[in-house]
């Protein structure tokens, strides 16, 4: 082989290097800005289940408070009667 088809032979596989390097650049390139918009939506979702859950627990603890106070007033009604000697309606 001569010299200048060695230099042409490695020319020709430098370049065929510099394109399969080039090549899987580009498909990594690509699979990280998937990876990366799954990520946003998976952290959306996230932010929107923990808002739910949020919610839920603003809705529970108000649910609660709202018990609370019907038992303070019933209680609070019973006594009133008691103390006028009235027997409760609601008694078993």
């Amino acid at each position: 082989m001569s010299d200048d088809s060695i230099t042409a032979l490695i020319g020709a596989l430098s370049t065929l290097v510099v394109v399969l390097v080039t090549s899987l650049r580009k498909r990594e390139d690509t699979r990280i800005e998937e990876l990366q918009r799954r990520n946003a939506a998976l952290e959306a979702e996230l932010v929107e289940a923990e808002n739910a859950r949020t919610a839920a627990d603003d809705r529970a603890d108000a649910y609660q408070a709202s018990l609370l106070g019907e038992r303070r007033t019933t209680f609070t009604l019973r006594l009133t009667l008691a103390d006028h000697g009235i027997d409760d309606p609601t008694a078993p």
